[in-house]
């Protein structure tokens, strides 16, 4: 039951987090927008970070955790430009493939592969290709002034690629850190990298009206990678394929809140790439 409320919480907060990054993007700007989100998590961690065991970090945990901190910011950074310019129903089931990105890097340096896994891998490729394509009549935007889905595809994808790249990191180092300490990397990097040089050329600016949205967007962020821990913890399979629905729940969100609109291909695409993700989970987990 752990494992499940797990995941399924991690799903739920990553995808209100897509909401809120969709908002602070196309408000204010992608990088502005993760500066706060990273900023605000800081600042909800340190509680945590106070009353954790303070683990001993040699150079090799450390080159890690340095590592998969850039990775996820940089991650972060795509997505966030690519839900400032897309449609949520496209970005965030593209993104949440980043467990196949990660299983592709390792078959491309040759790890052997289950005909299952090749199967799962073969659903997430063909769920983007449908996601990604456009009908004629969208080739300008569509009637609701998105740009071509490819557009903000081709970020996500580079996002996807990162996050892959990042768990590979992120696991190399979390058998000798608490999770919580795992979660501080991307946060600090994120303050350094953007939120100070922004704070210091006076961007930092942050409309009344909009910074509830940064906080649940900074909570949803930590509070997500915490649940999947706790979920992982118990059973690692169930709690990733219920992690990995992660897109679904977000097209769903979207359409709720923004009756954000996708074609009946990109609608299918979605359900091939999350079924596609959840397998491969289940298989490599």
């Amino acid at each position: 039951m752990v494992a499940i409320l797990g995941g399924a919480g991690a799903a739920v907060a990553w995808a209100v987090g897509a909401l809120c990054a969709a908002r602070l993007s196309r408000t204010l700007g992608s990088m502005r927008a993760l500066a706060w989100v990273m900023v605000l998590g800081l600042l909800l961690l340190v509680p945590a970070l106070v009353f954790s065991h303070r683990p001993h970090v040699d150079g090799e945990t450390m080159t890690w955790l340095v590592l998969s901190g850039i990775a996820n910011v940089a991650g972060l950074l795509m997505v966030y430009r690519a839900l400032g310019t897309g449609r949520i129903g496209v970005v965030a089931p593209i993104v949440s493939a980043e467990g196949a990105v990660t299983a592709a890097l390792a078959i491309v340096a040759g790890q052997a592969v289950g005909v299952g896994q090749a199967m799962a891998l073969a659903a997430v490729v063909g769920g983007v290709i449908l996601i990604v394509r456009q009908p004629d009549d969208d080739v300008h935007g569509g009637a609701d002034g998105d740009v071509p889905p490819t557009r903000a595809a081709i970020w996500a994808g580079a996002a996807a690629g990162t996050f892959g790249c990042g768990l590979y990191f992120t696991g190399r180092a979390a058998a000798d850190v608490p999770v919580v300490w795992a979660v501080l990397p991307p946060r600090l990097i994120g303050v350094v990298v953007l939120t100070l040089p922004l704070a210091v050329a006076g961007r930092m600016q942050l409309p009344r009206a909009i910074a509830p949205i940064a906080l649940l967007g900074a909570i949803c962020e930590v509070a997500g990678f915490l649940c999947y821990a706790a979920g992982a913890e118990h059973d690692i399979a169930i709690a990733a394929v219920l992690a990995s629905t992660t897109g679904a729940v977000a097209a769903g969100f979207a359409w709720l809140v923004h009756s954000e609109r996708l074609t009946r291909i990109q609608v299918t695409g979605v359900a091939v790439l999350t079924l596609g993700v959840a397998l491969l989970s289940a298989l490599t987990a």
